[in-house]
């Protein structure tokens, strides 16, 4: 269909006529308005020819249809010492979680908006990106479809609008205090060097990498900004896979995680450049812009996509939408989104290989890395220590957990607590004493060949964590009903 329609690049849109013809073609993003000016001629002239019906189509929305989960196509997730962040992004909200799926803090309700205050009267839309704070007491959030980036303070439980007008801008370049500077589709975000002072965002809707001064801090060639500045980084604003020396003159696509390796050898960035199917990086000394995997040397050809693993261009991935890296390893993780695996990179070589995922869209754990199914991960991080790997297995509705260790994948539960409770769900956890937890498999629970449960997850008191040793059942864990 795409050759038939001659459609080049995406997102395409296309208006047809009540016979199938073609009445516009409207490439990229920031196409609203003209979108809208087209439809309403079109309507109004083909009512006017008789060749209308009022009729309402027969439509189901397909979200209607989608299971009662905790979580709805979570985006993102960060992790820092016991807690994770997750971008329930289907939800509207953010999941302050332990590492165990213990919720603590439910920031934001499921009605989209944009509303800044205390955790229950934020409101966010379809937010993507998290990251934390140096100090792990503030979390950051690019809030995708309000084109603005948030602040958690997890010490007042509050939620700040610190950048973007809430309506998608156009502007390239930036310069403007957050609060006044527009911003396009930010997708992820990442604290970053000199001193971890800047939140990084990659601005998917213009194909640019910006930068929000948390503080005062210098930028490239030793320029001094002042805190709350938020501007361009690098890229030009073309939707291209062009590398350059001069960061203003590299080009992106769509660029849709990053990953700070601000360690040596490699003081740099890494982004998964979701368009034109590559990871890329930018080194912090200067401002380059490199290529490590994926893509080919021309930089309008965003099509060279595929399924291989090997060196630099010679590997293909599909794009990607998140990477993560583990300095204990000094390995690159990245959620080959498109192709449903987790793959790594050698930056040193430039290698790149499939480490989990069968490639086939679905939802199976294993111990067996190549035979665990996954479905279009969005995010990812790594955890403290370097022995785990938190994903976001976006379209499964769930948070995944590759261990490096065992080779292994489980799903982690989500559990909500007594004063966090998710009435949907109704899983409830109450008299929590610590965060410690202990899982503990069990025969599955079938019902009509469904199974309702696998595991049974216990919190114990920080000094006892056996079977042995177990005190009084804390958990309730509710099923909702079979259907």
């Amino acid at each position: 269909m795409w050759e038939d329609l001659d459609i080049s690049c995406w997102p395409t849109l296309m208006v047809l006529g009540p016979s199938g013809e073609v009445l516009v073609s409207l490439v990229g993003e920031g196409n609203r308005d003209s979108l809208f000016t087209v439809c309403e001629t079109a309507v109004e002239y083909y009512k006017s020819k008789g060749k209308l019906t009022l009729t309402p189509l027969p439509i189901e929305l397909y979200k209607e249809n989608l299971p009662q989960t905790p979580l709805s196509f979570p985006g993102k997730v960060a992790a820092t010492g016991d807690k994770l962040a997750i971008s329930d992004t289907g939800h509207h909200r953010i999941l302050i979680t332990t590492r165990q799926g213990v919720v603590l803090h439910c920031v934001g309700g499921k009605e989209l908006g944009w509303v800044d205050g205390h955790y229950q009267d934020a409101r966010f839309h379809s937010p993507q990106g998290v990251c934390w704070s140096v100090d792990a007491c503030k979390v950051y959030v690019a809030d995708t479809e309000n084109h603005v980036i948030r602040m958690i303070n997890l010490n007042d439980e509050t939620v700040t609008t610190i950048a973007g007008v809430g309506v998608m801008g156009t502007d390239k370049y930036g310069g403007s205090p957050g609060r006044d500077q527009p911003l396009s589709s930010p997708w992820d975000v990442a604290v970053g060097p000199p001193h971890e002072d800047i939140l990084f965002v990659a601005m998917a809707g213009n194909h640019t990498i910006w930068g929000l001064f948390l503080e005062t801090a210098t930028w490239q060639k030793g320029s001094e900004h002042k805190k709350g500045v938020c501007m361009n980084y690098a890229g030009s604003g073309k939707e291209e896979n062009r590398n350059n020396s001069y960061p203003h003159r590299a080009s992106f696509a769509q660029p849709s995680g990053l990953a700070m390796a601000a360690e040596d050898p490699y003081k740099c960035m890494f982004i998964a450049d979701s368009e034109s199917s590559s990871v890329r990086c930018i080194h912090f000394k200067d401002g380059a812009v490199k290529p490590v995997v994926g893509g080919e040397r021309d930089p309008m050809n965003l099509f060279a996509y595929g399924d291989a693993d090997g060196i630099g261009i010679d590997a293909k991935l599909q794009h990607p939408l998140g990477v993560a890296w583990n300095k204990e390893q000094q390995k690159l993780y990245v959620a080959d989104s498109y192709n449903h695996k987790i793959k790594v990179i050698d930056p040193g070589t430039k290698s790149c290989q499939t480490f989990a995922g069968s490639g086939t869209p679905g939802k199976a754990d294993s111990t067996n890395l190549q035979l665990v199914w996954f479905n279009e991960p969005g995010g990812l991080c790594v955890a403290p220590g370097g022995q785990e790997v938190y994903i976001a297995d976006t379209n499964n509705h769930a948070i995944r957990i590759l261990n490096l260790a065992e080779k292994s994948v489980k799903e982690l539960p989500i559990l909500f607590t007594s004063s966090e409770t998710e009435t949907d769900h109704k899983s409830v956890v109450s008299s929590i004493t610590s965060k410690r937890a202990l899982v503990i498999d069990v025969p599955p629970i079938d019902d009509g060949g469904i199974c309702l449960m696998k595991e049974l997850v216990f919190l114990t008191p920080v000094n006892t964590c056996s079977k042995d040793s177990l005190p009084e059942l804390v958990l309730s864990y509710t099923l909702p009903a079979a259907k």
